[in-house]
């Protein structure tokens, strides 16, 4: 593995990780590898050593926690139309019911997904499994 004169400051810290992070065979079989003269197996383990260490440093995804309380129908139904862009007025005519009453059910669907936005509803709802996507169609089930 050559280092350029851009990766001088980076070096020691890759190597670091490479003597923190990779198990004792990998590290024994790369010694192995340089010690052999061997070109081609070297850098191919160096760079799977180093490979499985940056998957290892990328970030993971927050752990979302389940909706504090189950939504209703209602609101199952309602939050289905917000997913579609629809607007409040839109979903009262829809649904025959008042804008308040809508505002109240859009109100008690953040609250129970812990969110402070249509879009956030959208996006929780969605990685928790209550909003289903059917392509085949362009709107929510």
């Amino acid at each position: 593995m050559s280092i350029g004169k851009d990766d001088s400051a980076t070096a020691p810290g890759a190597v670091g990780h490479l003597f923190t992070e990779a198990n004792e065979e990998e590290l024994a079989l790369l010694m192995f590898s340089t010690e052999r003269g061997d070109a081609r197996g070297a850098p191919r383990m160096a760079r799977h050593i180093l490979g499985v260490i940056a998957a290892s440093a990328k970030p993971k995804p927050p752990v979302l926690e389940k909706p504090k309380e189950r939504l209703s129908p209602r609101e199952l139904q309602v939050l289905r139309l917000i997913s579609l862009g629809w607007s409040n007025r839109k979903i009262a005519e829809t649904l025959h019911r008042s804008t308040n009453t809508i505002d109240t059910q859009i109100k008690s669907i953040y609250r129970k997904l812990a969110v402070n936005s249509r879009t956030q509803a959208v996006r929780v709802a969605t990685q928790h499994g209550l909003l289903n996507w059917d392509a085949s169609i362009g709107s929510a089930q």
